[in-house]
């Protein structure tokens, strides 16, 4: 079901592109970290844009190193390393992997699901403790679909399956909350840290007054506030400058500038801007609930878009199979013609939720993915074309 969610490579541009395989690669490598090198093959592109969406709005830049890839161990490659956001979508992709290899044990590819079973058993277990309100949904939205397959062709599947998307993705926001809990607790340890060393602490002095050199002061919070100051010039997209001093080995294979869509929420005369989500400067909540609610229902639209995808595009091997199918009630152009509408409605979705929001950081992927993405990928699919390499 899953590799539809794909960037339009042609019209990427190379940083970013280095930058999304950096992401799926990192995923990749995660997932042989934590469940044996067996696992990679759950790696998708549907589970690599969760994971670029999530980490858009991170706390902290990721860490991007060159390594080697088990395919090609002596060409080094950019690969993101160390990521929390990382290990819960590795976790969530084995836990999909093993629970549609049980599903297809069950139904219409007893033998594949079967072998498939057992190559995820060990590392379905795992990622089942270490994730259980995600198995849990899992589960549950895996029954309810097994109980609609059974009786008359509908579309209901593909709102389960959107629900279920929608409720991985509030949880992996989750994870990006603590992250954002643990950078607020440790800077705060090394200003208290600071205070009792002596350091002088302020961020008033007068113009004429410089720190003294013997007694180096800190900044309330300067890591954070630092992150913050960075992000707000990115989503205002004012231009940033770097020293070569600030160059490094592991620099970002993308610009500061890169920003998803304008948004006429932060301010444009010169005050303040608002706190960016999950953020200890968002004290009332309501950026962060904001934040939650489109990302939410835009990722329910691309679940419902996911399910209606491959239905459609698996629609005469089912006839001839005799498998259930939402399709199934139309004719072959009657059912390109619903799933046309259908899937377009899904994009249109999709992108307003994410339109409405400032990116600190990957938001040409989300946009690339989103606005280019969907639609070609509808469009060959419908038009019968095989998918391109990515």
């Amino acid at each position: 079901m899953f590799g539809y969610v794909r960037p339009e490579k042609p019209i990427l541009l190379m940083r970013d592109f280095a930058l999304y395989k950096s992401v799926y690669c990192g995923l990749c490598k995660a997932l042989g970290r934590r469940y044996g090198q067996i696992s990679r093959a759950a790696v998708t592109f549907d589970m690599t844009f969760l994971a670029i969406v999530l980490m858009a709005f991170a706390p902290e830049d990721p860490h991007i190193r060159e390594e080697g890839c088990i395919l090609n161990p002596i060409k080094k490659k950019p690969i993101m390393v160390d990521n929390a956001v990382l290990d819960y979508v590795a976790d969530l992709s084995c836990l999909l992997a093993y629970a549609s290899a049980r599903d297809n044990a069950l139904d219409d590819q007893p033998i594949r699901g079967t072998v498939e079973t057992l190559l995820f058993l060990r590392g379905g277990k795992k990622a089942k403790r270490l994730q259980p309100e995600a198995a849990r949904s899992i589960s549950a939205s895996l029954e309810a679909l097994s109980e609609l397959e059974k009786g008359e062709p509908t579309f209901e599947a593909a709102m389960v399956f959107g629900r279920l998307i929608s409720e991985v993705t509030a949880i992996g926001f989750d994870v990006v909350a603590r992250l954002w809990g643990t950078l607020s607790s440790e800077n705060e340890s090394k200003i208290l840290s600071n205070q009792d060393k002596g350091l002088f602490i302020s961020q008033d002095l007068p113009n004429n007054q410089t720190r003294s050199e013997e007694k180096p002061s800190a900044v309330p919070n300067s890591a954070f506030l630092e992150s913050i100051s960075h992000s707000q010039d990115i989503v205002s997209g004012e231009s940033i400058s770097f020293s070569s001093d600030d160059a490094t080995e592991e620099a970002l294979p993308y610009s500061p500038e890169d920003v998803f869509y304008d948004s006429d929420s932060h301010s444009q005369d010169g005050g303040a801007e608002e706190a960016l989500p999950f953020s200890p400067e968002d004290k009332d909540g309501k950026e962060t609930s904001f934040y939650r609610y489109m990302i939410r229902e835009a990722m329910c639209a691309l679940g419902q878009w996911v399910y209606l995808i491959d239905a459609i595009d698996d629609l005469e091997k089912d006839r001839k199979k005799k498998n259930w199918n939402p399709f199934l009630r139309f004719s072959s152009e009657e059912a390109k013609s619903e799933a046309k509408t259908r899937l377009s409605l899904a994009e249109e979705t999709v992108d307003r939720g994410f339109a409405l929001l400032s990116y600190p950081r990957m938001g040409a992927l989300v946009y690339n993915v989103v606005v280019h993405g969907l639609p070609r990928t509808r469009q060959r699919v419908l038009a019968g074309e095989k998918l391109p390499r990515i």
